[in-house]
């Protein structure tokens, strides 16, 4: 099945599009994970989607990554209220302090708070250790087997595993 992730939240309009659009090329219905960042079901039924999964957790006003560690775990904990299958999210961190020091054409803007500190390479593996312990706890939950990691190359939202050139 084709996998969609819906970076809008819960859109049963953009569900009920994708799914005619497979049905109208002879494609199996598509498996749509909504990402709780947006909008949610009037209704509180989110049965149209297959899981729910986030795109970062953004956790500001924190000095530890064990702190960012327990409002992630927090979160994917918070997901099991939907009622389908869990995507849980595993972040190396947040910290745009790059993106506010240099802003993009984009517009985006960030406080200038307190985010993540970068995390060194032991909190990053005890930070995977507690994630895995937290799946095994939650298998139930998470039938599709995945998981969504946060993210490879956001060098400028403070979410990296690939090294930049210098250390800042």
């Amino acid at each position: 099945r084709p996998l969609v992730y819906l970076f809008d939240g819960y859109r049963l309009d953009y569900i009920e599009r994708l799914n005619k659009l497979c049905a109208n090329n002879h494609l199996p219905a598509p498996f749509i994970v909504f990402l709780d960042n947006g909008v949610k079901s009037e209704n509180g039924d989110y049965s149209k989607a297959d899981a729910v999964s986030a795109y970062a957790c953004s956790a500001k006003n924190i000095t530890t990554h064990k702190q960012f560690c327990d409002i992630l775990e927090k979160e994917n904990e918070k997901r099991k209220q939907y009622g389908i299958d869990v995507i849980p999210l595993f972040s190396i961190g947040w910290n745009p302090r790059p993106r506010i020091l240099n802003p993009v054409a984009q517009g985006l803007v960030y406080p200038d708070v307190d985010y993540a500190p970068y995390a060194t390479v032991e909190e990053l593996l005890d930070g995977a250790r507690r994630f895995c312990k937290w799946i095994k706890n939650n298998e139930s939950f998470i039938k599709s087997r995945h998981i969504l990691t946060f993210a490879w190359n956001e060098f400028e939202e403070g979410g990296f595993i690939c090294p930049t050139y210098n250390e800042d």
